[in-house]
């Protein structure tokens, strides 16, 4: 309740309950932050034009600790040690990104989440053969399951040994 008085004192106006109204106001602060004396400072002192503009993403947060269907993971499109074309994956049930790297909880590999979520084990083989195909090389990627469904969170170039990147090569 004080955070909720103290955002009506400063806005002028209720903290509106509508999802949304609050998405509105979201991207309509930030563009309205593209006209702030500190913007408008920091484009000048390095020569960005003011009608570059800027940009709003409105993503979708997904929870891999929404239950038994769902959870966190790293993978290899490849082996990373061998460099063999198999999908190299640490996968955690109901948990959260950061408990796959953090080392606070033992992840399982592939062979508990293609048995326990056949779907979205075919989904993340599709995904990792089409990363390889759109970047030319061995992906490092994150994912999330929510709810037996598969989202991708980020990839990038995998770091591997010699012998997997002659393999590779």
């Amino acid at each position: 309740r004080r955070y909720l008085e103290a955002y009506r004192r400063a806005a002028g106006a209720p903290f509106p309950q509508d999802a949304r109204d609050q998405l509105v106001g979201a991207i309509g602060a930030v563009f309205a932050s593209w006209q702030s004396a500190k913007a408008c400072e920091y484009r000048r002192q390095r020569g960005i034009p003011s009608a570059t503009g800027t940009a709003v993403t409105v993503q979708t947060m997904v929870y891999g600790n929404a239950g038994g269907r769902s959870g966190s993971g790293v993978g290899f499109t490849r082996d990373p040690v061998s460099g063999e074309p198999v999908l190299w994956v640490d996968f955690l049930f109901n948990a959260q990104g950061e408990d796959v790297v953090s080392g606070r909880r033992s992840a399982c590999g592939h062979e508990e989440l293609a048995a326990v979520m056949p779907t979205v084990w075919r989904a993340l083989g599709e995904t990792a053969a089409r990363l390889e195909r759109e970047f030319g090389d061995m992906q490092d990627f994150e994912f999330t399951v929510q709810d037996a469904r598969l989202y991708l969170l980020q990839a990038r170039n995998g770091k591997c040994t010699a012998q997997a990147l002659a393999r590779i090569t």
